[in-house]
């Protein structure tokens, strides 16, 4: 009698250890990255009585043998935040404060006031940085994807797609033209340079004079265009001139080829015409550039973190990291949807997205929680009725002992 009613506490106990996990699970519906919970138990050593058969045995209850973690693939939801990171597959990302790393299925990460790749609460994320070269090191560390620059480069060549009016006459309006092209010395350091060009008295001749603003350097390079009766270029046109600047910021001279021959056929470019057409400039271009900052970054599939810079360089400068686990049934829940290492679950194998069974990686997207609320709504109906149930045990079993002790009297 008295056993039929500790099994119906535990019963009672066991649907409120559910009840508790279930509350857990649809609390955190919409929580990123939330792994849904779920209870396991087992019966009790069963009490044995004698019996003319040999031993009988009585149940005792239920106790509560595991709550676990489900790892099933949370839904996808896009985002407009180029660093929300969302793994598909196995693994999970690593992010480390003070007290040591932790891991997540969570990927909202921005960028803190130091630039390091943080979440909500602080945590930076993981990985491997790049040198300047954009090459990957091989030490796991936190990830900053802003305190990192884009070196100049000097000019080197330059081109114009401009057209000198066929028509003008030497001295008239329309006989000057000027355009200016900005170019780079070793230091980054901005230099307009002006070609000035001046129609002669010989057909479809012009004059070119290059110039720099005072301060910025000098030149004294002039040259000769000549056009055919077609407008095209023809000699004796100068073939790709080397304009010299001597006195930049930097303190070097700088010289830069202005390309007038197509290096694919040898022969003079169709990037300066002398149509009857106005003076203007269509196009210019040159291969140097400025210092830059990180102005922007994509995560690819693998991982790899690409800066987008202010000078309009791009390069590798991260590769974030997933971690893996034999079991990940066995890691630690840690709140904040982090886990921790334990004996359990294992050491992590760290490593890119997509190799050695790792998920890829997603950005612009969240992993949602994958808590199901309809299968949730089902499992609180039955713990309900598994709690009414032995409820109705506990009330019956106190009937017949109260039957018993009337007998008594």
């Amino acid at each position: 009698m008295l056993s039929s009613l500790y099994s119906g506490v535990s019963g009672i106990s066991a649907a409120g250890y559910t009840m508790s996990v279930l509350g857990n699970n649809i609390a955190n519906s919409n929580t990123v990255g939330f792994k849904g919970g779920y209870t396991s138990f087992a019966d009790i050593l069963s009490q044995s009585l004698g019996g003319a058969g040999g031993g009988n045995q009585v149940g005792r209850g239920v106790n509560l043998a595991d709550v676990g973690t489900l790892f099933t693939q949370g839904s996808f939801e896009n985002t407009s935040n180029g660093t929300d990171l969302a793994i598909e597959g196995a693994g999970f990302f690593m992010v480390a404060d003070d007290t040591g790393t932790y891991y997540t299925r969570a990927g909202q990460f921005i960028m803190d006031d130091e630039g390091y790749l943080v979440n909500p609460s602080g945590y930076r994320l993981q990985g491997y940085s790049a040198d300047d070269s954009g090459n990957i090191l091989t030490t796991v560390g936190d990830l900053n994807v802003a305190q990192i620059s884009s070196a100049p480069l000097a000019t080197d060549s330059f081109r114009i797609v401009a057209n000198l009016d066929g028509s003008a006459v030497e001295n008239e309006p329309g006989s000057i033209y000027a355009s200016t092209i900005t170019v780079y010395d070793s230091i980054g350091s901005a230099i307009p340079l002006t070609l000035t060009f001046t129609k002669t008295a010989t057909a479809g001749n012009w004059t070119w004079a290059a110039s720099v603003p005072a301060g910025l350097g000098t030149t004294t390079d002039t040259g000769t265009i000549q056009f055919d009766e077609n407008g095209a270029l023809d000699a004796p046109t100068d073939l790709d001139p080397v304009i010299s600047i001597t006195g930049t910021p930097s303190g070097a001279d700088l010289d830069v080829t202005w390309v007038t021959v197509d290096p694919t056929s040898g022969a003079l470019s169709g990037d300066i015409t002398g149509y009857a057409a106005a003076n203007d400039t269509y196009g210019l271009f040159q291969d140097g550039y400025a210092p830059g900052t990180v102005e922007s970054v994509a995560i690819e599939q693998d991982g790899q973190i690409v800066g987008l810079f202010t000078n309009g360089q791009t390069r590798t400068i991260g590769q974030v990291l997933i971690a893996d686990f034999v079991s990940p049934w066995g890691l630690t829940k840690m709140g904040k949807s982090l886990f921790a290492e334990s004996m359990s679950s294992g050491q992590p194998t760290i490593g890119e997205a997509g190799t050695g069974g790792r998920g890829s990686i997603a950005s612009n997207a969240l992993e949602m929680s994958n808590v199901d609320m309809a299968s949730e709504f089902v499992r609180m109906i039955t713990t309900q009725r598994a709690y009414q149930a032995n409820a109705r045990v506990i009330s019956t079993s106190d009937e017949l002992l109260a039957e018993l002790m009337m007998i008594k009297r």
